[in-house]
């Protein structure tokens, strides 16, 4: 009964979407690809090192999961570039769990045998990484609580009011009025974990790094979170869009 539904979702109104979406979200977009440019650049100097000392299995791995992480957060904004509401913060709490594990691996090599061993609780590597990057244990929180849980929210289809006020249920994502709010807090996030993962690449390659966007170097042992003056005021920007985007959802859902 739906399949020609679904086949027109994919063919038609998938690529409309994605058109709406870049227009409205060109700056979002720009953002993506300058944090991502950044921390492929350091990753890809480690995994091409060829110097005198050659990087360790930790060191490969480590940059290997980052890369796969990395394209983990590009897929949930690709899902919300598709209108998809509540499902790209369940991809981004997967992606977050990469990066504390590959601090935590960082900081505590003698784990790697365990994650080898298939016998490592990436979970646990949260409370480890919230030591170097405090805000991590709360935005997991935030994932977890909203979205990795099943809640109300999750009771509640997409769907649209069509010209005569009528309910229409969406047969994949929709950009629409009514989901505006969850794409908005979406695009919040996907903001937040890059900045997370282009601090937390730094903070474990930080020797491959030209310059340093959030650590300074303390002394040989020390580092010291620092971020530059543009990226404080990204945060704030950040953490405001996100009030105002959950305020948005508040309101509507009620």
């Amino acid at each position: 009964m739906f399949e020609s539904e679904i086949f027109r979702h994919f063919k038609e109104t998938i690529p409309n979407i994605h058109r709406v979406f870049d227009v409205n979200h060109f700056g979002e977009q720009e953002e993506l690809a300058e944090y991502v440019s950044k921390i492929y650049t350091i990753l890809a100097r480690v995994l091409n090192y060829s110097g005198k000392n050659k990087i360790n299995d930790v060191e490969f791995t480590n940059a290997t999961m980052l890369w796969r992480g990395t394209n983990t957060i590009v897929a949930s904004f690709e899902l919300t570039r598709s209108g998809y509401g509540l499902e790209p913060p369940v991809v981004l709490r997967n992606a977050l769990e990469t990066s504390s594990t590959a601090i935590d691996l960082f900081r505590n090599p003698k784990k790697y045998k365990d994650f080898k061993e298939g016998k490592y609780k990436s979970s646990g590597s949260i409370s480890e990484a919230k030591k170097i990057l405090p805000i991590i244990g709360k935005f997991y929180g935030m994932l977890t609580e909203f979205y990795s849980h099943v809640n109300v929210a999750f009771s509640l289809p997409q769907y649209y009011k069509d010209e005569t006020g009528t309910i229409v249920l969406t047969t994949g994502g929709a950009y629409v009025k009514e989901n505006e709010p969850h794409l908005n807090m979406n695009l919040s996030l996907i903001s937040f974990l890059l900045s997370i993962y282009l601090a937390s690449t730094e903070y474990i390659f930080l020797k491959f790094c030209e310059k340093s966007e959030f650590w300074q170097k303390v002394n040989i042992n020390l580092l010291k979170f620092n971020p530059i003056k543009e990226e404080r005021e990204r945060n704030t920007k950040r953490e405001e869009k996100v009030l105002r985007a959950l305020a948005t959802l508040n309101v509507n859902e009620k």
